[in-house]
């Protein structure tokens, strides 16, 4: 299944057409729950910081379900950006002084599994695959 996203209102639609795969291929909860959190993380993330102009891009999110895991990818035109690298996040030391943001893909590599990167003919391809049986 391939999917088009342009904006951050596209996401419900991806979602929905995640939840009939999920409902199809009878994905147990815990790779629902991965995938569901790559598609906003990812998504979100090349929508709101890929582009460095306002124009109209398009994003395609292909989602490929086999007998043993959900393969997400994401491909899309905007600036390189490689996700799969360590980033370094300091420990806050309270709640009150927790940042708002910046944690998604160190949650999806911690629920959902490796993110993987490419940047191949201009356009950057990121993917995640998700074991089916946890």
């Amino acid at each position: 299944m391939t999917i088009a996203l342009r904006t951050l209102g596209d996401l419900p639609l991806a979602q929905r057409s995640a939840d009939r795969l999920i409902a199809d291929h009878e994905i147990d909860a815990n790779a629902a729950y991965a995938l569901r959190l790559a598609i906003e993380e990812l998504g979100s993330n090349v929508i709101r910081h890929g582009f460095s102009d306002d124009a109209v891009h398009d994003i395609s999110l292909r989602i490929v379900v086999s007998h043993d895991a959900i393969d997400l990818m994401i491909e899309d035109d905007g600036r390189p950006f490689d996700p799969s690298l360590p980033r370094h996040l300091d420990t806050p030391a309270s709640l009150e002084e927790a940042p708002t943001g910046g944690m998604g893909l160190s949650l999806v590599t911690e629920i959902a599994g490796p993110i993987h990167y490419a940047r191949i003919d201009g356009r950057n391809r990121t993917s995640v695959h998700i074991p089916r049986q946890s």
